[in-house]
């Protein structure tokens, strides 16, 4: 709960620091799209290629044209795969919950130095950390190594981020993230140990969405 107060109180002197700016420097960005935890899972257990069954939500500060920091939640949920009848997974359900704090490098205003793409088209890269959360309702009972019905491990995330400016209040996203873990315990199918050391578990997202772009000023830095 601290964290949370403390993260709310930070992003609010950003809104305080973005009215003394020329440009608006605060974006709300939301997305929907697919989810594919690569690895680990236990044997006879996995998903479809891309499942339809993520959503996040972010919120950005543009430090300068060039730089931000984003905050992150998302959530995804994994199931078996149903299509094929010799390919088919063993019946899971889990349910994956994740905050990040993130750096964000505004590619097209470094590559293309003066509008991005001329004045459409955007690329922002972002990359940081936080954690996770994986639960699952059928998460298997009274084997050794099962605590609880919560596997929480720590983070690592990179992405890229295709933009398109429809007008000075609101842009199009398509973005690819990659999700790597550290002292993630369980499989993504809840249903064995996973934890070898180092980084145990794999998971990508690719979204679609838009951002919101806030404040009293007529342009957005992004599209400086």
């Amino acid at each position: 709960m601290k964290v949370f107060f403390a993260i709310l109180a930070l992003l609010s002197n950003f809104v305080l620091l973005s009215q003394q700016s020329s440009y608006n420097k605060v974006s709300i960005e939301a997305n929907i799209g697919f989810t594919k935890p690569v690895y680990p899972f236990t044997e006879g257990y996995f998903t479809n290629f891309l499942s339809p069954s993520h959503t996040n939500l972010g919120f950005r500060y543009a430090l300068n044209e060039r730089f931000g920091i984003r905050a992150d939640f998302g959530f995804d949920h994994f199931k078996n795969d149903e299509f094929g009848k010799n390919d088919t997974s063993i019946v899971f359900k889990s349910n994956y919950y994740r905050t990040s704090l993130e750096g964000v490098i505004n590619l097209g205003n470094i590559i293309f130095k003066q509008k991005p793409m001329n004045g459409k088209f955007g690329l922002l890269l972002h990359g940081g950390g936080g954690f996770s959360i994986l639960q699952s309702p059928l998460t298997l009972k009274g084997i050794e190594w099962r605590e609880d019905q919560s596997d929480i491990m720590i983070n690592v995330m990179m992405g890229t981020t295709g933009q398109y400016k429809v007008n000075e209040r609101l842009a199009l996203n398509l973005d690819l993230t990659m999700i790597s873990h550290l002292l993630q315990t369980f499989t993504f199918d809840m249903n064995n140990s996973a934890k070898r050391g180092g980084f145990d578990g794999v998971l990508l997202n690719v979204n679609m969405g838009v951002s919101f772009y806030l404040g009293k000023k007529p342009q957005h830095i992004d599209w400086k």
